[in-house]
């Protein structure tokens, strides 16, 4: 069943917000890929290109269950696996699902924050001296909780990249950054525009798997989109008819959560 989907105007001020960042992303997009060589070199940076389905679906359900500033990478880990094994059953018994990946939300590992100019060029200071401390006590003991190895400031976008060694959540630790004097915003390096992507949870056993094939002018945010449903219980995969899929609480609440039609 393909469907139109469903276009939303925002209102102006959120427009507005929405091209800035839009705008500040590209920009900030083009200055990192400059040092793209550094990074890549960093024990903590990790290549988005080379994340498996398992471990971004990992990732977000951790976010969804654990709304502390820091997650476990060990279970992580052992999330990844099962989800990795899940996967597998499910596309070695339905071929057609591998033309669908797990759309990464975010750069992992990293926040841009919009600093004002006293603590930018306190921040731009602490860098060239190979250090992260600026003086202001809240912002370097959040830096030090989170385990900040790397600031990289764009002084004429009043903008810092900061990259973290640990196993951090992005959107708790965003709201956190929020809060502190000199911080004027903060949010993860987010993926522009839309796309296809999956959803996953595991109820008393069973794996419930929505995939999302997405088309149509996704730069601006994809105008059409069909849903699949699958289950996965004891190495076995199901496909689940829509009609039917949405009647079962875990098929609604997935596609609930990601604004799917």
């Amino acid at each position: 069943m393909r469907e139109a989907r469903r276009v939303v105007i925002l209102p102006a001020r959120l427009r507005a917000s929405a091209l800035f960042l839009a705008v500040l992303a590209l920009v900030l997009t083009c200055a990192l890929q400059a040092s793209e060589t550094e990074i890549a070199s960093r024990e903590a940076a990790e290549d988005p290109d080379t994340i498996s389905d398992a471990r971004v679906l990992a990732d977000r359900m951790l976010r969804r269950q654990s709304p502390g500033l820091l997650l476990d990478p060990e279970r992580r880990d052992r999330l990844s696996q099962e989800i990795g094994q899940v996967l597998g059953q499910l596309r070695e018994a339905y071929p057609k699902t591998w033309e669908v990946s797990a759309r990464m939300d975010h750069r992992p590992g990293m926040l841009l924050v919009g600093l004002k100019p006293a603590l930018l060029a306190t921040l731009a200071l602490a860098e060239r001296e190979n250090s992260t401390l600026t003086g202001n006590a809240e912002f370097d003991a959040l830096n030090e909780r989170l385990g900040l190895s790397d600031a990289q400031v764009f002084r004429r976008a009043g903008v810092a990249a900061l990259h973290f060694a640990k196993y951090v959540n992005l959107e708790t630790a965003s709201k956190t950054y929020r809060k502190i004097p000199g911080v004027m915003f903060a949010e993860p390096d987010a993926q522009l525009g839309d796309g296809p992507d999956i959803e996953v949870v595991e109820v008393q056993g069973i794996w419930y798997v929505v995939m999302r094939e997405a088309w149509g002018d996704c730069v601006s945010g994809c105008t059409h989109e069909e849903l699949s449903f699958y289950s996965v219980e004891n190495g076995k995969a199901h496909r689940v008819e829509a009609q039917q899929a949405l009647q079962e609480a875990a098929f609604a609440k997935l596609a609930q959560i990601r604004g799917w039609d």
